[in-house]
Formats: C-alpha cells, sequence, structure tokens
C-alpha cells in the first residue's frame, strides 16, 4: 500500500523579466493537504497551474512549500560555497602579490 503524500501548501509564481517591464508574480495557498499518492499530488499541481495561468496569462511555476523550502536551502548552500571559494581566490592572489615576479 502506497503512503500519503502530505503538503502544507503550494508557492505559484513566475519570475518575471524587467527588460520587458513583465514583473514577478506569486500566490501562495496555505493548509495542511494528504493526497492519497505522488500521483495524485502531481494531477493537483496540473489543475493548480492551469487555473492560475488562466488568470496571469503567463507560464507559471508551481512548488509545494517544501520543495520550496529545500530549494531556498539549496540556494543558500550554493551563495555560501560560493562566497567561500571567492574568498579563498581572493587569498591566493593577495599571496601571490608577495612573490617577485620572474623575468
Amino acid at each position: 500500500m502506497e503512503k500519503d503524500t502530505n503538503t502544507k501548501g503550494w508557492i505559484i509564481f513566475n519570475e518575471g523579466d524587467p527588460s520587458v517591464e513583465i514583473p514577478s508574480e506569486s500566490w501562495k495557498i496555505e493548509g495542511d493537504m494528504v493526497f492519497p499518492d505522488q500521483e495524485s499530488l502531481e494531477d493537483f499541481r496540473a489543475k493548480i497551474q492551469k487555473a492560475f495561468e488562466s488568470l496571469s496569462e503567463v507560464p507559471l511555476a508551481v512548488l509545494t512549500l517544501e520543495e520550496q523550502e529545500e530549494e531556498e536551502k539549496m540556494n543558500d548552500y550554493y551563495e555560501a560555497i560560493s562566497t567561500v571559494h571567492q574568498s579563498m581566490m581572493d587569498e591566493y592572489y593577495d599571496q601571490s602579490k608577495d612573490y617577485p615576479e620572474e623575468d
């Protein structure tokens, strides 16, 4: 028997495109939802996407709140890695200034 699939809600959004003056949009649907399986959750996601796209007239992304949280964690992680990498590179280049140039 397949176990229930749960979510705390949904975030529906488009990132917009400032270069052509399309503003970003987002909506949040909150509340515990239980689906009998992953397929039912995906069917519901498709229905939400279709309904909101009919209102916004542009393609939208639909994530569960859990997926959004995970995406934010990954973005924070990659940003931290990038910052550490840049710091290491800056330190390396600063140290290389201490060595005399070869002829």
